[in-house]
């Protein structure tokens, strides 16, 4: 994928999908049972100081028999300023 410049920084674009067969760290909780989801996305990180910026993802498989036709989910991250 392209870089990207975004607020004046440019940030790598990094795409990611869940590899069938294997573990998933994301599941929705419902009605006390866990249903792994299949994520895939993009990242956008400063490369350079190794710092992740904003993530995008969303769920490849539905789970229409729980309910989830889909979902979508946006993170952007930002540095905590230090209190002195």
């Amino acid at each position: 994928m392209e870089d990207e410049v975004v607020g004046g920084r440019r940030l790598s674009k990094i795409g990611f999908r869940h590899i069938p067969g294997t573990k998933t760290p994301a599941a929705l909780a419902l009605r006390g049972k866990e249903y792994p989801l299949e994520l895939s996305g993009v990242a956008w990180m400063i490369r350079r100081q190794q710092c992740l910026r904003k993530i995008t993802a969303s769920v490849d498989k539905t789970l229409e028999d729980v309910g989830l036709k889909t979902m979508r989910s946006e993170v952007e991250f930002a540095p905590i300023p230090s209190r002195t």
